[in-house]
């Protein structure tokens, strides 16, 4: 069922909770895909040319059974948000960080959390991060005369 999906290559594509094994090779085809969710499926590996969907800017692959994000992700260059929360990665490729526009990253239940920080480029990912924040209004700036304490003049 989710095949037609696919055929009509849709901007956002949800197939999470469908006990999917693995990702028709069509998919690699919907250069108009932005969202992509796969989540809670039984999903364990992602296809190489999944890279080719440069248009993708979200992508949330959360609970299968992932061992392995290809570099070929890369290619994915519009990717800001990557979901891979509850798989057995141990790490992210240099590709993502420094080839994609990623800026949030999603690692909780994943053995990857625990060493994301001592990825190789992952200092582009936090400056990408940071400005993402800072144009948000984040943190604010602060004005030194609010500071005064009370009953000063």
């Amino acid at each position: 069922p989710y095949i037609s999906c696919v055929h009509k290559c849709k901007q956002e594509v949800d197939f999470h909770d469908n006990n999917i094994t693995e990702l028709p090779p069509q998919i690699s085809r919907c250069s108009s895909l932005r969202y992509l969710n796969l989540a809670e499926n039984l999903i364990e590996h992602i296809p190489t040319d999944m890279g080719l969907l440069e248009n993708l800017e979200e992508m949330n692959i959360a609970f299968n059974h992932i061992t392995v994000l290809p570099p070929d992700l890369g290619g994915c260059m519009n990717l800001r948000k990557l979901d891979v929360r509850g798989n057995d990665i141990t790490s992210v490729p240099e590709t993502i960080f420094l080839d994609t526009a990623l800026d949030r990253i999603f690692t909780h239940d994943c053995p990857v959390h625990a060493v994301l920080k001592q990825q190789p480029a992952y200092n582009v990912f936090q400056e990408r991060k940071m400005k993402r924040i800072k144009a948000r209004g984040w943190p604010p700036e602060i004005n030194p005369n609010r500071l005064k304490g009370w009953g000063d003049n």
